[in-house]
């Protein structure tokens, strides 16, 4: 599990137990982060990938012609 998983586990329990008096949406902060970073995440390794593959021969005749 990752630091923002168990940050967020013990939010909810502070917040279940009376601890905290935080809103919910504060206490769901550190899943958001983790959900916002994972997609930036995937959107750079789509667009290296996309990169990739533009450089790449097309079809099997490219590669032999080289």
């Amino acid at each position: 599990m990752t630091f923002l998983e168990w940050l967020q586990i013990i939010f909810i329990v502070l917040k279940l137990c009376g601890k905290i008096s935080w809103s919910w949406w504060i206490v769901c902060i550190p899943i958001v982060a983790h959900i916002v970073f994972q997609i930036i995440v995937g959107i750079i390794k789509a667009r290296e990938e996309a990169r990739t593959l533009k450089t790449l021969p097309r079809s099997f005749s490219e590669v032999i012609d080289l």
